[in-house]
């Protein structure tokens, strides 16, 4: 009987674990249905997980459409997620890598630690980390020593990847890093790139083309297509978008 009532508090101590799990594939659909506030509320009311705390990092670090940015409270979120990542993270769990890269990044300001982890992540599979590793490099974030052309490289080599294992902002950043950021500029050969990424709900592809239409470049100029790509990557919380946002709205008051 006792073993019978041990088990019982045991499934029922499941069930409550399992009720207060974030549910990321319901965020997953609230956010490609833009309605960010209905996410950020979802990860709030589950379990203090690392993935739960690093989407609410993200949220209000960033900020969202419907989410107004506080930064403090985005960085504390990091924080908190990083003493939970810590072992996962350096037993080889690629996800938490990444993850805990982020916690770097974002919750303290450490960007070489950040890199090196981004890296380890990358190179165990990850596609956001190669992502984030490529664009470490093209910026040279925490490169130190690094020449430029071997930055570029390296660069390439995972935003590639990145684009390869499906990641839209890898897609992006391979496009601007082979068409846009070049000598010999060819933006109708960039254009299907950014479309695929756009597709994939990357910010940096949306902010690009946005400044493509904005511009007139392997586009018409089309301020109104120009204000539609950049608003979406704003609303993605991709501050990077707003000082084009801003001047097109400017000019229709």
């Amino acid at each position: 009987m006792k073993k019978t009532f041990g088990l019982c508090v045991f499934y029922s101590f499941c069930l409550t674990a399992m009720a207060a799990a974030l549910d990321t594939n319901a965020v997953s659909r609230l956010e490609k249905e833009g309605r960010y506030a209905e996410a950020l509320a979802l990860c709030e009311s589950a379990d203090e997980s690392a993935a739960a705390l690093c989407m609410q990092g993200e949220y209000y670090l960033h900020g969202r459409k419907g989410v107004a940015v506080d930064k403090n409270r985005g960085r504390q979120c990091f924080r908190r997620a990083m003493e939970i990542l810590k072992p996962a993270a350096e037993s080889g769990d690629a996800p938490a890598q990444y993850q805990f890269a982020l916690c770097h990044e974002y919750g303290v300001d450490d960007l070489k630690t950040a890199r090196e982890w981004y890296i380890k992540a990358a190179d165990a599979g990850n596609a956001k980390a190669m992502f984030k590793a490529g664009w470490f490099a093209a910026r040279r974030l925490g490169a130190d020593g690094m020449e430029v052309a071997e930055a570029r490289d390296l660069a390439l080599r995972y935003a590639k990847a990145a684009s390869d294992a499906g990641d839209g902002d890898g897609t992006a950043l391979l496009a601007w890093l082979a068409y846009l950021d070049c000598k010999g500029r060819d933006f109708e050969k960039a254009l299907p790139m950014l479309m695929k990424s756009v597709e994939n709900n990357s910010p940096l592809g949306m902010t690009l083309l946005g400044r493509m239409y904005y511009d007139g470049r392997g586009v018409a100029k089309d301020l109104e297509k120009a204000e539609l790509y950049l608003q979406r990557a704003v609303d993605l919380g991709y501050s990077e978008a707003s000082a084009t946002l801003d001047e097109i709205k400017k000019r229709k008051k």
